[in-house]
């Protein structure tokens, strides 16, 4: 038997509020996953959504947000500090900060961050990326 029924009260995400909030189960979707609910502080209706996930800030990440530096610019400083060849960007490749990369389309780019064991971040001339490695 599901935990939640019409009525009763659920942790649920409030967009309007900002927070995760207990709310008031309207329907269900399934049988064991609430439908639309309805805040308890603001008594805003909308679709059940679990609470957000944390997300881990990367270093390059960090350094983004508080830099004034536009990308390209920023992306050539980094290429001029760069020692090395490119290697050959593939998912199946292993790459370490600072490891400048070739991708068929979005060109050159630096290794800026490990985000986890098969992801990196990237500088490239235009944007960062986020990609995979180690696969």
């Amino acid at each position: 038997m599901s935990q939640y029924s019409v009525g009763k009260d659920v942790l649920s995400y409030c967009g309007k509020c900002k927070l995760t909030l207990s709310h008031t189960i309207e329907t269900m979707k399934t049988a064991t996953l609430p439908g639309r609910v309805q805040c308890n502080t603001c008594k805003a209706s909308h679709s059940f959504k679990s609470a957000p996930t944390a997300k881990k800030r990367t270093v390059a990440a960090k350094r983004r947000k508080s830099s004034t530096i536009p990308v390209p610019e920023l992306w050539k400083q980094e290429m001029a500090k760069s020692k090395g060849e490119s290697s050959p960007y593939t998912t199946k490749g292993s790459f370490k900060e600072g490891d400048v990369i070739d991708h068929k389309k979005f060109g050159p780019g630096i290794v800026q961050a490990i985000v986890d064991n098969d992801k990196i971040e990237v500088l490239f001339n235009s944007e960062i990326k986020t990609l995979v490695h180690n696969k």
